[in-house]
């Protein structure tokens, strides 16, 4: 199969997102997103780590699409702070990030 990530620009800001994938000659769409982009990077890997995870887990395309274009579109709202960079700002635990809430950022994490 093949699969794409959908974006219909409003503005720089405000786009339409959502994703399609043809498989077993058939096009499946997802529902589409009115998303306000604080950051683009990641938007398309997130959205194939979501496909993918909705295609092992469930085997339904339908779903797995699904899961791919909200999780793009999750990561494109969200302010990513680099750990090295902001390192006042967060903890990291193992492989997982934990927000500290009392950090001076906490208006933009």
């Amino acid at each position: 199969g093949v699969a794409i990530t959908l974006r219909e620009s409003l503005s720089a800001n405000d786009n339409y997102w959502s994703g399609m994938l043809y498989t077993n000659g058939k096009a499946v769409f997802s529902k589409k997103y009115l998303v306000h982009i604080v950051d683009r990077v990641g938007g398309g890997d997130s959205f194939a780590s979501g496909l993918i995870y909705g295609l092992m887990t469930t085997g339904d395309p339908e779903k797995a699409v699904n899961y791919g274009a909200a999780h793009g579109a999750l990561a494109m709202t969200k302010t990513l702070m680099v750990a090295e960079t902001f390192d006042a700002a967060i903890e990291i635990s193992g492989v997982r990030i934990n927000r500290v809430t009392s950090s001076p950022f906490k208006n933009i994490i």
